[in-house]
């Protein structure tokens, strides 16, 4: 960093042109993460000082660093302080997409923009942030168009399953896959119920004894996306296999999401490749999860947001000629899921972007 003054803003500041509530004096480290066309956050270490500055390094608010602002979204104490993690200002546009951007007499010049109000994009409409041009006395503005996206991204998509479509009377026996791909889902084991079937609420119920639903040779690539949504993330301490490929020699095997001992989820790849994806106490019921596959990577979304990108060694494509199963460990296995799936979107081909996985998940389950 070119500069050590770090100032601290409350969350709903607009102006900038002070030291704010503290300025930070005792940060351990200060590293600034920019990529062209990709991230932009910062991560902060700070002692808890005994003038108490680290108080105020709260989720929500604003970072001035090398006169740049940015909002902290994660906080965690640790032995040696707090971790701080911040996300650049034009972050806070992520709850709506912006279908295109025109960019004019562009310079190169670094503007220092005013926060935006979340109030601001919370519905369609245009509205202009002000900013200034960095060391000059010259204004900048940036006209903002916020849309309706109402449709989700069809690119690739070969199958969308929606629990708004399973039914307990009549009972659904053929899921159909509303991709129009022919990728429908055949019901075995469901006793059409609420606890066994459709939950009432937009999603299917498996028992975690013997329902769940085969969806037969799905394709795969290693340029993948995989969505799905948690009604319920099941409470029992068997495995837990959402979502697996498997034959009789091979249990583990491409997309394999499964819990252990109730404490994590596991993303399995390939054969051999296994890794922690989520621990349990990370997913709450109605939580959105998004894989965007490129081999070898996958970028990791919560709620359309991105959290980390995992790397395997196995290609996605192993075992593809392995029958997919929903709630069930494979087609010989005994293992069954006790869970709940809104909707699972799977895309062959085609990774989605931050922005477009973060269109699906405002699109949501759209039936």
């Amino acid at each position: 960093m070119a500069s050590n003054v770090i100032n601290v803003y409350s969350a709903n500041e607009i102006n900038f042109n002070n030291n704010g509530l503290v300025v930070l004096s005792d940060c351990k480290t200060a590293f600034v993460e920019e990529m062209l066309n990709d991230k932009y956050e910062a991560t902060i270490e700070h002692i808890i000082d005994s003038r108490g500055k680290w108080k105020y390094l709260v989720d929500g608010n604003i970072l001035k660093i090398e006169g740049q602002l940015f909002r902290i979204y994660n906080t965690t104490l640790t032995l040696a302080g707090i971790m701080v993690s911040v996300r650049h200002i034009f972050y806070d546009l992520l709850n709506n997409f912006v279908e295109t951007c025109t960019i004019t007499n562009l310079n190169n010049a670094a503007v220092t923009w005013e926060a935006v109000n979340s109030n601001q994009y919370a519905s369609a409409g245009t509205f202009t942030v002000a900013g200034t041009v960095q060391g000059t006395s010259l204004t900048a503005s940036a006209t903002i168009t916020v849309i309706n996206s109402s449709d989700y991204i069809k690119t690739g998509l070969v199958m969308y399953l929606s629990g708004k479509d399973f039914s307990n009377s009549p009972p659904t026996s053929l899921w159909i896959d509303r991709s129009a791909s022919g990728n429908n889902g055949t019901a075995y084991g469901f006793a059409y119920t609420t606890s066994s079937g459709s939950d009432g609420a937009g999603g299917v119920k498996g028992d975690g004894i013997s329902s769940y639903i085969d969806c037969g040779l799905l394709p795969s690539s290693d340029l993948f996306t995989l969505e799905l949504k948690l009604n319920y993330r099941g409470t029992d301490n068997k495995v837990f296999h959402l979502l697996d490929r498997n034959s009789n020699s091979d249990q583990w095997a491409p997309f394999g999401l499964c819990k252990d001992s109730n404490t994590y989820i596991n993303l399995s790849m390939g054969n051999a490749d296994h890794q922690l994806l989520f621990n349990m106490s990370d997913i709450n019921p109605g939580d959105v999860l998004t894989l965007s596959g490129n081999w070898p990577n996958v970028r990791v979304y919560k709620n359309g947001v991105y959290l980390r990108t995992m790397t395997f060694s196995q290609h996605f494509t192993n075992n593809a000629t392995n029958k997919t199963m929903l709630f069930r460990a494979g087609e010989y296995a005994t293992y069954y899921a006790d869970s709940d799936l809104g909707y699972i979107r799977y895309y062959v081909g085609y990774a989605l972007s931050d922005a477009e996985v973060l269109r699906n998940y405002n699109v949501g389950d759209s039936v």
